[in-house]
């Protein structure tokens, strides 16, 4: 074989650099090997989740009668690209209906690239299964529905909304599972009713003929239960020398609903006024619970049975009570008592122990089966005697001496 020379070899390159030809095919190759650097070597291979799935070329009277569930794509990208990017943004997926008719079937996922430089490697699932219903067009109800929570101690209550039912369009299935269009009211902090325009929560799939309706919607004070002692109110006085020694009631407590700020700090509930002019004894009345607004007795009538026990004013009163023998054997006599008189407590009303004599209390010694002489005995409350209506509360504890003679 035959050295080629240096000078030969250099000639070539020469020839090579300055043939147009030649130049064309060698920034070819370059421009191949810098794309190829740039592509791999560059590039950075992510999965796209989630990504939905929209459908084209779809008849006007027909609809899905579920929503498509979505797929995940695989795929290659720059970094210059993904650089803080979502890969579910840098795909867009579709199933082309074209020509499809009613009832289960299944098609291709088509991803097509928002960015040129995007390549897709994977595609899963491929085919999607689906059902075409007709779409038809019914009547539904309005609901409305509350976003947020009103202010502490206040509930959401009634609503209406108007017009009360709303024209929706779409697939057959999806119109049958669906019982009411949603109205969404904002009551976030509310504590007054709510009544202006608000848009309707439009279900996937479906179209409705109106986007937005009036609703009032009450907002009311939160109830609660709690149960309540009943506590009699009295107007007059009883009888004089009378005092009202027990109030009672039946029920004595009843369990009331009403609102939280009405019940929160209350222990009791009042009657209204029961008389007592002049009274004496029992007295009983029927009388009405005295309620908050917005209060009402829970299974039951706002009303109990109340009864006044009247009874003397009570007093203390100190007497000399003679001391009387008795039961003296024949043949003796009483010669002295010693002491003759003792000082007893009486109890009672205090009409009646002002009307009280000393003479009207006595003590007495019982001198059966005794003997001429002295004897002694204690002093004893039981002793005492008193008129009707009168108590003893204590006596003088001493000794007496009775003496006897013949």
């Amino acid at each position: 074989m035959r050295m080629m020379r240096t000078p030969d070899l250099l000639r070539r390159w020469r020839s090579l650099l300055t043939d147009d030809s030649g130049a064309k095919l060698l920034a070819l190759a370059l421009a191949g090997v810098l794309w190829a650097g740039v592509t791999f070597l560059g590039s950075r291979t992510v999965t796209a989740e989630d990504i939905p799935v929209g459908v084209s070329n779809l008849r006007e009277d027909l609809a899905l009668a579920n929503p498509l569930g979505p797929v995940r794509v695989r795929l290659r990208a720059p970094r210059s690209v993904l650089q803080g990017r979502n890969p579910a943004d840098l795909v867009r997926a579709f199933v082309d209906l074209s020509g499809r008719g009613l009832g289960n079937q299944s098609a291709d996922v088509t991803i097509v690239p928002t960015d040129a430089r995007v390549h897709v490697l994977l595609v899963l699932p491929e085919r999607l299964l689906l059902t075409l219903d007709p779409v038809v067009q019914r009547t539904l109800p309005v609901k409305a529905v509350t976003e947020g929570t009103p202010a502490p101690g206040y509930r959401v209550g009634a609503a209406v909304s108007t017009p009360a039912t709303v024209h929706v369009r779409g697939a057959l299935g999806r119109l049958q599972a669906t019982a009411a269009i949603e109205a969404v009211v904002p009551v976030e902090g509310a504590t007054a009713p709510f009544e202006g325009e608000v848009p309707l929560r439009v279900p996937e799939g479906l179209k409705l003929l109106l986007d937005h309706v009036q609703v009032t919607l009450d907002i009311v004070q939160a109830e609660e239960t709690k149960t309540l002692g009943v506590r009699v109110v009295t107007t007059g006085s009883p009888a004089p020398g009378t005092w009202v020694r027990a109030l009672t009631t039946d029920p004595s407590v009843v369990t009331v609903r009403g609102p939280r700020g009405a019940l929160e700090a209350r222990t009791f509930v009042d009657t209204t006024p029961l008389r007592l002019d002049g009274a004496r004894g029992t007295l009983r009345q029927t009388l009405d619970l005295v309620l908050p607004a917005q209060v009402a007795v829970v299974g039951g009538e706002p009303r109990v049975q109340a009864q006044a026990d009247i009874v003397p004013i009570e007093a203390t009163k100190e007497v000399r009570a003679a001391v009387q023998v008795t039961q003296v054997p024949d043949g003796l006599r009483v010669a002295k008592v010693t002491p003759d008189t003792l000082r007893v407590t009486v109890q009672g009303s205090e009409e009646t122990l002002n009307q009280l004599r000393d003479e009207q209390v006595t003590y007495g010694i019982s001198a059966s089966g005794r003997d001429a002489g002295t004897f002694t005995v204690r002093a004893r409350r039981e002793d005492a005697r008193v008129p009707d209506g009168i108590r003893v509360a204590s006596v003088e504890g001493l000794d007496i001496a009775v003496t006897l003679e013949r």
